[in-house]
């Protein structure tokens, strides 16, 4: 076996400001971007996470999570934690948004070594931090063209890329050597480009698509109810997960995982996607948006209300 590559020691990511005419999108893409920022703020959104797992087709995102192992060992726990953070990065006000990216990358300098094949990981290191990043805007992505129905144009997805490239902007790297590209179609070029050469069936890979088809109970679940759990309840939940997530999972990665799509998966995944996008549009917005973005969004809406107590001009009404 070849020696592996070192690492390569960068200054980490930091929290960045991007200038107002940099932010978010270009003429006609205001409605796109509020549909993306609603459906971001979902509880829709957690049906696709097994489409992250294109993260660990990476060798060096793989032994890094394999070396923590809470994916494995805790993956209910892991997947709120995570689903937790980007909810606060995502829709949180902008100072707890800045200090939980800060947290974030923070916690992630111990995350660092050899794994026992030999295979060097950092999670700080460029190539795998970006790759998480890609993963997680290529999941929102395509989970919001498969509940919403709306098929996005160039605009669109460089408006929706310009929308997560500044919310997140508190984990790029300011390094330009290792930035992310600010076009969509570079971004999408790279990502093709990474699942094409560098990813790869690792042992992680196929370990969490065992775990996704039999979900383990949650840990808040009595130990009574569990084996009726494990009876009736994780072989629909993890049919469902697998369906939505492989369903926009990346073609190569779901073979490199021994995912079979054929026929009656492709059928499956479209009749639950008609499924979900009639409870998206037909839902109450409280079961629809999590407790964060409904909260937010009632809070915006009294602003709204209060606003318009005020009067137009304070010059006096009777002379």
């Amino acid at each position: 076996m070849s020696a592996p590559a070192a690492v390569t020691e960068v200054n980490p990511p930091s929290v960045l400001h991007l200038p107002e005419s940099e932010l978010v999108g270009g003429p006609g893409t205001a409605e796109v971007i509020e549909d993306f920022e609603r459906f971001a703020g979902s509880v829709f959104v957690a049906l696709f996470g097994t489409a992250l797992f294109d993260q660990v087709a990476l060798p060096s995102v793989a032994a890094g999570l394999e070396w923590t192992g809470r994916i494995r060992y805790t993956p209910f726990e892991r997947a709120v934690r995570t689903a937790a953070a980007d909810q606060l990065v995502m829709l949180a006000p902008e100072a707890d948004s800045k200090r939980e990216m800060e947290r974030l990358v923070r916690l992630h300098r111990d995350v660092k070594g050899t794994s026992p094949d030999g295979v060097r990981f950092s999670a700080l290191h460029p190539e795998s931090w970006n790759w998480i990043l890609l993963s997680t805007f290529f999941m929102y992505r395509g989970a919001f063209e498969t509940v919403t129905g709306r098929e996005l144009t160039d605009d669109g997805n460089q408006a929706v890329w310009d929308l997560i490239r500044t919310r997140f902007a508190g984990l790029q790297y300011p390094d330009a050597r290792f930035a992310l590209a600010r076009s969509y179609s570079e971004i999408a070029e790279y990502y093709e480009k990474m699942v094409a050469d560098k990813c790869r069936r690792t042992d992680m890979l196929c370990d969490v698509v065992t775990l996704a088809r039999r979900p383990t109970p949650p840990p808040p679940l009595p130990r009574v109810a569990k084996p009726l759990w494990n009876v009736l309840v994780a072989p629909i939940a993890g049919r469902v997960l697998t369906t939505s997530g492989f369903g926009i999972m990346h073609p190569k990665v779901r073979q490199l995982a021994g995912i079979k799509w054929g026929r009656r998966e492709r059928l499956e995944f479209a009749a639950l996607s008609r499924v979900l996008r009639v409870a998206y549009a037909r839902l109450p917005e409280r079961l629809v948006l999590t407790p964060l973005a409904y909260h937010r969004r009632k809070a915006g809406e009294l602003v709204l209300r209060y606003r318009d107590l005020g009067l137009s001009s304070f010059a006096p009404d009777f002379r």
